[in-house]
């Protein structure tokens, strides 16, 4: 297996704090905060596999490739990703559209009071397309259900990429930096937000498949405030019980 490094965000940040950037300081020192604004044309799921790790005596996580021998069903994450490009999230700095400044400047005062300015750069993806629905589904049976059914109730949201949610209504921040814990964990309950898409959005089961093993394929439609609808389907994925 190969270690997967998800560096481009980094790149990205090194490469565009250069060009265009928000300087400020706070407690930790001066840092810059550069915005990558872009709206939704495409979306995407990466399969990760991933394993756990101590590291001087810290428990954590790494992300490997999904092994063709098959990823426990509890250590499968669907990386979902929405962009303006078939490219995803990558240090084409070609693609960064015109920002809102409003919401950017909320988000870095979150940024701040988060005390996550630790940095002498960040670079902080945000997208300016809303979210009216979003489904997965896969083309076979995991929990017994008809193929094809909504597998949203039993998903959750493990992780969001960066760590914040706005309202496409108002353009304002809703969850910030400093709201961690408080984050939304279903889909329902983050569609219920009206959010604006989120860069990344790392999904896992909220309960284990009880139809394993199996190669799944899992399908992602999306369908923005403005009624435009998009989707994804993964190569198949050996998933087995964990």
């Amino acid at each position: 297996m190969k270690l997967k490094q998800h560096l481009p965000l980094l790149v990205l940040g090194i490469a565009f704090s250069i060009a265009s950037c928000t300087t400020s300081s706070s407690e930790e020192g001066a840092y810059a905060l550069s915005f990558i604004p872009r709206s939704v044309n495409y979306i995407g799921i990466q399969p990760i596999q991933r394993i756990a790790q101590s590291v001087n005596g810290i428990d954590g996580y790494i992300d490997w490739d999904v092994s063709a021998d098959g990823v426990p069903a509890d250590d499968l994450v669907l990386s979902l990703w929405t962009s303006n490009t078939k490219e995803g999230v990558t240090a084409n700095l070609d693609h960064a559209e015109q920002g809102i400044p409003s919401l950017e400047h909320q988000i870095e005062r979150s940024y701040k009071r988060a005390a996550r300015a630790k940095l002498p750069l960040d670079v902080m993806e945000y997208r300016l397309t809303g979210v009216s629905a979003l489904t997965i589904t896969a083309n076979r049976s995991l929990f017994g259900e008809p193929v094809g059914t909504s597998l949203n109730n039993k998903i959750k949201i493990d992780d969001y990429r960066p760590p914040y949610i706005a309202d496409y209504r108002s353009m304002g921040l809703l969850y910030g930096f400093d709201d961690l814990p408080d984050l939304p964990v279903t889909i329902d309950q983050w569609l219920a937000l009206y959010p604006l898409a989120q860069p990344v959005m790392r999904l896992m089961f909220a309960e284990m498949p009880t139809q394993l093993p199996a190669v799944v394929r899992f399908t992602v439609t999306m369908v923005t405030s403005e009624g435009r609808g998009m989707g994804y389907t993964t190569p198949g994925i050996q998933i087995i019980p964990s």
